[in-house]
């Protein structure tokens, strides 16, 4: 879990498929797209403020983009985008090969 210092709270980004769902329905572009976008620091304003948004809906599905306006406009790009970084890094969908039967 990645956590974002806002003033005297923290704040959890997470991701799990939904978030990621709604960032690719949002933006118009998929995930594979989005972390080409990141390794190449060419996301835009309205990009990171989708991903930070995308990554408050695991612990608030009514979170809206205009928190994540506020949480930068508090906290700043840089401390977003590693915390976003952070959040993505540690998605991990849970391993099924374990459930597959041999055939």
């Amino acid at each position: 879990m990645a956590e974002l210092k806002v003033g005297d709270k923290s704040i959890e980004i997470k991701y799990n498929n939904y978030a990621f769902r709604r960032i690719e329905k949002t933006l118009g572009i998929s995930i594979p797209k989005m972390a080409e976008k990141m390794m190449n620091n060419e996301l835009g304003f309205n990009e990171i403020t989708i991903l930070l948004w995308a990554g408050l809906l695991a612990n608030n599905k009514e979170a809206s983009i205009e928190d994540a306006d506020k949480i930068i406009d508090d906290v700043g790009y840089e401390d977003i985008i590693i915390a976003i970084t952070d959040a993505i890094n540690e998605y991990n969908p849970k391993d099924t090969s374990k459930n597959e039967k041999n055939v």
